[in-house]
């Protein structure tokens, strides 16, 4: 049974821009993998296009079949995370078997006040 796994540090799963990330990836597979990597990364949902952007990596060196990782991100000034009606942006940090197919994440988020932005749609004016 494979299982990767992503921790993030206590008070880590909100932040606000220009602030650290960090936590523990773990992985137990049933071979060494050929690549691993740890990412901070964004990526939208909803209608329409679905975008994600990685901001930042670390590749595991000479991963064997199962250990461990800390990792150590700076977020960027943004994007902020969002909900809206159409589409949400959500922050997450990955830790990825690329050519195996494997992935384990923890959400974040990232916005002032350590919270999502909502969108909320514009009341109708009256003509």
């Amino acid at each position: 049974m494979s299982r990767l796994e992503v921790v993030l540090d206590a008070g880590c799963d909100a932040r606000v821009p220009g602030e650290p990330v960090s936590g523990q990836a773990t992985w137990e597979l049933d071979a060494p993998p050929r690549e691993l990597e740890v990412r901070l990364f964004w990526y939208t949902e909803g209608r329409g296009d679905q975008d994600q952007e990685v901001v930042a990596s670390e590749a595991v060196p000479s991963p064997g079949a199962s250990g461990w990782v800390r990792f150590d991100f700076r977020l960027p000034e943004g994007p902020y995370s969002f909900s809206g009606q159409l589409i949400s942006l959500t922050w997450a940090v990955e830790l990825v078997a690329e050519r195996e197919g494997l992935a384990g994440r923890a959400e974040l988020v990232v916005g002032p006040q350590r919270r999502e932005v909502r969108l909320e749609p514009e009341p109708a004016s009256e003509s």
